[in-house]
């Protein structure tokens, strides 16, 4: 998708060297750790380990964010917090139709904020305890340009045929 797409090249100016060795770059991780700071430009410290982990860690987010969204669109889901004016969000539009990751993004971030509140009342850790960071939406934005790039095939139920 990336290389055959023509994205090889912008791929690489956002995620780094991908030619570096794989194998080589899992030891030196284990070995040494995450860099400080890793927050910053990674979605998670596994994306750290070689440019192939954080191209694959943001492509999940990517994905973790739509569903979310689409389950959240399903029910209706709004956000209108009187006492926190800068949490709001309508989910009134289906994600997978969204060209625009930020607006997915804008969407995303309150409702994450609000389901984490919710969990941490009930005692449990955040559902979603990842930080959206400009570098890390960037990320996100070019994963999601490459998967919306792709032609959709929609699924065309067939009648049986009888003998």
């Amino acid at each position: 998708m990336v290389r055959d797409g023509g994205l090889q090249a912008e791929c690489r100016a956002i995620f780094g060297d991908d030619t570096l060795d794989y194998d080589t770059a899992i030891q030196n991780h284990y070995a040494n750790g995450t860099p400080p700071n890793w927050q910053n430009d990674y979605i998670s410290a596994y994306a750290t380990m070689h440019p192939w982990e954080d191209f694959a860690e943001s492509f999940a987010h990517c994905l973790h964010i739509i569903d979310a969204l689409e389950t959240a669109h399903c029910y209706g889901m709004a956000l209108k917090a009187p006492h926190h004016q800068n949490i709001a969000a309508d989910v009134d539009f289906d994600p997978y139709t969204v060209l625009d990751f930020e607006r997915l993004a804008d969407t995303w971030v309150p409702l994450s904020v609000a389901i984490n509140s919710i969990h941490a009342s009930m005692g449990e850790r955040p559902l979603y305890p990842f930080i959206l960071t400009p570098h890390v939406k960037e990320k996100l934005a070019f994963v999601h340009k490459v998967i919306t790039r792709q032609p959709i095939a929609r699924f065309q139920p067939q009648a049986p045929q009888m003998a």
